[in-house]
């Protein structure tokens, strides 16, 4: 049974209470909001539970390094000499991708660059949202010579904004996405991002849960965290004289 909430915690908890109610062998789910409060009909139900993108205490999870992947990005970038560098980041969830941000402020602050808040730009999901963020960038009367985005989707906007105000990627402008999709390579220019091992946690997450279903009380809980890649390509440069 696949269920997609669209990261609405209503349906989040009415899918719960559905596979609760079919006595599904396990769950593997990535909730956007309350975790813990989530799964808990399931724990009660004694059905196993892997929970991705996430680390709670007690639970099976499997995880990937966001905290690393903020500061490789934001290294990457202040590596080719630039000092003002947006975010273009999602608004909070209960997710670990939040530390992303955090990963962004220390890479600054080992490079001695002061945190601006008016380079942080927080935003919905979509192409639209990271084209509406950058044209704020663009506004600024200082704009940023280089924006990492929370995810590739939102660099695809951002790009398109870039580009339609008359600039260059990454000519004037440099971007670094996020999850190397499957269209990142393909897009004009081609996006460096950071590659989530999206595929390898799909893997770990049905080894676990199958196991667990076969030997639920053997298997201690445990967070699995898994590595980040950068993946340089042809969207970052050093900034314009």
């Amino acid at each position: 049974l696949l269920c997609n909430a669209e990261r609405q915690h209503d349906r989040e908890v009415r899918f719960i209470q559905m596979l609760r109610a079919k006595q599904v062998d396990g769950v593997v789910i990535t909730p956007h909001d309350d975790p813990l409060a989530l799964i808990e009909p399931l724990r009660q139900a004694r059905i196993p539970v892997v929970v991705l993108e996430h680390d709670l205490p007690g639970v099976h999870c499997i995880a990937v390094d966001e905290l690393q992947g903020g500061r490789i990005a934001t290294q990457h970038l202040i590596d080719l000499g630039h000092r003002r560098i947006s975010l273009i980041k999602r608004k909070p969830t209960s997710a670990l991708s939040t530390q992303r941000f955090v990963g962004y402020q220390q890479a600054l602050a080992g490079a001695g660059i002061d945190f601006d808040p008016e380079l942080v730009i927080e935003c919905t999901t979509g192409q639209a949202a990271g084209a509406q963020a950058m044209q704020q960038l663009l506004a600024l009367s200082e704009p940023p010579t280089a924006v990492f985005t929370h995810n590739d989707v939102l660099a695809m906007g951002v790009i398109y904004a870039i580009h339609s105000a008359g600039y260059a990627v990454p000519g004037d402008i440099s971007v670094v996405g996020y999850d190397d999709t499957t269209s990142a390579a393909y897009l004009t220019p081609p996006l460096t991002t950071v590659r989530s091992p999206k595929a390898e946690m799909g893997l770990l997450a049905g080894r676990t849960i199958l196991q667990l279903v076969q030997q639920q009380d053997s298997l201690p809980a445990e967070t699995v965290t898994l590595l980040v890649e950068l993946v340089v390509r042809a969207s970052t440069a050093p900034p314009p004289a």
